[in-house]
Protein backbone atom coordinates (compact mmCIF):
# COMPACT_ATOMS: atom_id res chain seq x y z
CA UNK A 1 0.00 0.00 0.00
CA UNK A 2 1.27 3.45 -0.89
CA UNK A 3 0.52 6.47 1.30
CA UNK A 4 0.74 9.92 -0.23
CA UNK A 5 1.54 12.84 2.08
CA UNK A 6 0.84 16.48 1.32
CA UNK A 7 3.71 19.00 1.56
CA UNK A 8 2.14 20.47 4.71
CA UNK A 9 3.13 17.30 6.59
CA UNK A 10 6.85 17.54 5.71
CA UNK A 11 9.21 18.64 8.49
CA UNK A 12 11.72 21.44 7.93
CA UNK A 13 14.68 20.89 10.21
CA UNK A 14 18.05 22.60 10.66
CA UNK A 15 21.13 20.93 9.23
CA UNK A 16 23.26 19.16 11.80
CA UNK A 17 25.99 21.78 11.18
CA UNK A 18 23.53 24.68 11.59
CA UNK A 19 24.34 26.24 8.19
CA UNK A 20 20.96 25.68 6.53
CA UNK A 21 17.68 23.76 6.58
CA UNK A 22 16.37 20.64 4.92
CA UNK A 23 12.84 19.47 4.24
CA UNK A 24 12.48 15.85 5.23
CA UNK A 25 10.26 14.10 2.69
CA UNK A 26 10.45 10.60 4.15
CA UNK A 27 12.41 8.59 6.70
CA UNK A 28 12.44 4.93 7.74
CA UNK A 29 9.91 3.91 10.42
CA UNK A 30 11.11 5.12 13.82
CA UNK A 31 14.01 7.01 12.23
CA UNK A 32 15.50 10.19 13.66
CA UNK A 33 18.10 12.58 12.24
CA UNK A 34 20.82 10.68 14.10
CA UNK A 35 19.55 7.13 13.60
CA UNK A 36 17.73 5.93 10.48
CA UNK A 37 17.86 3.14 7.91
CA UNK A 38 17.12 5.50 5.00
CA UNK A 39 16.10 9.11 4.58
CA UNK A 40 14.94 11.33 1.70
CA UNK A 41 15.21 15.09 2.01
CA UNK A 42 15.51 18.19 -0.15
CA UNK A 43 17.57 21.28 0.59
CA UNK A 44 18.83 24.42 -1.10
CA UNK A 45 22.59 24.85 -0.97
CA UNK A 46 22.96 28.63 -1.31
CA UNK A 47 26.35 29.19 0.34
CA UNK A 48 29.69 27.44 0.23
CA UNK A 49 30.48 25.51 3.40
CA UNK A 50 31.09 22.16 5.00
CA UNK A 51 28.43 19.46 4.79
CA UNK A 52 27.01 17.93 7.95
CA UNK A 53 28.71 14.79 9.24
CA UNK A 54 26.69 11.63 8.59
CA UNK A 55 29.34 9.05 9.50
CA UNK A 56 28.09 5.53 8.98
CA UNK A 57 25.81 6.51 6.10
CA UNK A 58 26.23 6.58 2.34
CA UNK A 59 25.01 9.86 0.83
CA UNK A 60 23.48 10.33 -2.62
CA UNK A 61 23.01 13.92 -3.73
CA UNK A 62 20.99 14.72 -6.88
CA UNK A 63 20.95 18.12 -8.57
CA UNK A 64 17.27 18.97 -9.15
CA UNK A 65 17.58 22.69 -9.94
CA UNK A 66 20.08 25.52 -10.08
CA UNK A 67 23.41 26.21 -11.72
CA UNK A 68 25.28 23.23 -10.34
CA UNK A 69 27.44 22.29 -7.41
CA UNK A 70 31.01 21.16 -6.86
CA UNK A 71 31.66 18.90 -3.88
CA UNK A 72 35.23 18.66 -2.60
CA UNK A 73 35.47 15.66 -0.28
CA UNK A 74 38.94 16.76 0.89
CA UNK A 75 40.36 13.30 0.22
CA UNK A 76 41.23 13.90 -3.45
CA UNK A 77 37.71 13.13 -4.69
CA UNK A 78 35.64 15.90 -6.29
CA UNK A 79 32.10 15.62 -7.66
CA UNK A 80 30.88 18.20 -10.17
CA UNK A 81 27.14 18.28 -10.63
CA UNK A 82 26.50 20.49 -13.65
CA UNK A 83 23.42 19.00 -15.33
CA UNK A 84 20.00 18.38 -13.84
CA UNK A 85 19.80 14.90 -12.31
CA UNK A 86 23.60 14.57 -11.95
CA UNK A 87 24.30 12.40 -8.90
CA UNK A 88 27.13 12.34 -6.37
CA UNK A 89 27.62 9.24 -4.21
CA UNK A 90 29.89 9.71 -1.18
CA UNK A 91 30.62 8.59 2.36
CA UNK A 92 28.61 10.63 4.85
CA UNK A 93 31.68 10.82 7.07
CA UNK A 94 33.79 12.60 4.42
CA UNK A 95 34.84 16.13 5.21
CA UNK A 96 32.80 17.40 2.24
CA UNK A 97 32.82 21.10 1.32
Amino acid sequence: MLTIFSPETFKTIPWKNGLGHTTELAISDGGTLDNFDWRLSIASVVNSGDFSNFSGYQRNLVLIEGNGLTLDHRNGDVDKLTQLLDVAHFDGGCNTH
